[in-house]
């Protein structure tokens, strides 16, 4: 077997709003590298510092002067998401192709374990998980299909806006399977056990107007202004109080699953919380100017 030594270069997108997803650590595009990072944001995925082009340049003459060669993509693809497809079956065991060392290891029968196959899906449905337990709203914009995993990730957000030609249909019964992403949990919850068994073993498609009927959907409007209305949606919330939707986000889950004593607890608590925020201070002066407030998220 031979080796070879790789030196990679992790390039983030620049994100459109004015803090990272999982934290209140800000965005600014072009501030110094290491800036803007929190001990939240630095242990999760795709919350780092964002870097800029000067970066990417210094990295490829970093390499060429160790004689590297420079790719134009990674050599290394864990888990290439280029396909829902591909990702299906990196779920159910396959190994990425595209990976010799994966292919390699991917032959053995620790890799094809039942454990070893059922920790690897659990890791993947954490972003269910993020979708649906991070402090900051969450919107699925559905076109066309949301099926199997696409369906399940469209439930864990917080919000759903669909085109008149999207439809969603679990899918998994008809590949005799029973689900996963949390999509039984969130179905659930939105409409009741014996509504979602039906959609879980039926798999029959549910339309955009059905969806929106049942309660699946907030919003339906026409395909040509599905993007503009989205856009508005995100951008009402990006423009609100996002320590208090945080703790609205936090109240509601606690309301499926705990008493009613614990929720007027929590409720509490985090009313408080919000009332001696910098956000609160805000929003009473600008009523009192007769003003829109400028919140922070502090």
């Amino acid at each position: 077997m031979s080796w070879e030594t790789v030196i990679g270069l992790e390039v983030h997108v620049q994100l459109r709003t004015r803090t990272k997803m999982f934290c209140a650590c800000r965005t600014s595009f072009g501030d110094l590298p290491n800036t803007n990072v929190c001990p939240v944001c630095l242990g999760l995925p795709g919350a780092l510092p964002v870097p800029n082009g000067e970066a990417v340049r210094l990295g490829a003459r970093a390499a060429m002067a160790l004689g590297c060669t420079v790719h134009g993509t990674s050599v290394f693809a864990r888990m290439p998401v280029r396909k829902q497809v591909e990702l299906a079956s990196y779920k159910m065991g396959a190994p990425d192709p595209d990976d010799p060392i994966a292919r390699e290891f991917g032959e053995s029968a620790l890799w094809q374990a039942h454990e070893a196959r059922t920790d690897r899906l659990k890791r993947l449905a954490e972003a269910a998980f993020l979708l649906h337990d991070m402090g900051k709203p969450t919107i699925a914009k559905l076109r066309g299909p949301a099926a199997g995993m696409g369906f399940s990730l469209a439930l864990a957000c917080d919000f759903r806006l669909a085109a008149d030609n999207a439809f969603l249909v679990s899918s998994f019964a008809k590949i005799g399977t029973s689900g996963d992403y949390g999509g039984s949990y969130f179905l659930t919850q939105l409409v009741g056990p014996s509504k979602a068994k039906e959609i879980y073993m039926f798999s029959d498609r549910i339309g955009a107007q059905e969806a929106f009927t049942m309660g699946l959907v907030n919003r339906m409007l026409p395909d040509a202004e599905l993007d503009a209305a989205t856009d508005a949606f995100a951008l009402r919330l990006a423009q609100g109080p996002s320590m208090a939707y945080r703790y609205i986000k936090q109240n509601i889950h606690a309301a499926l699953s705990q008493t009613v004593e614990e929720v007027f607890d929590l409720e509490a608590r985090n009313m408080i919380r919000c009332r001696l925020s910098d956000d609160c201070k805000e929003a009473l002066a600008a009523f009192q100017q007769k003003r829109e407030p400028r919140f922070s998220g502090s």
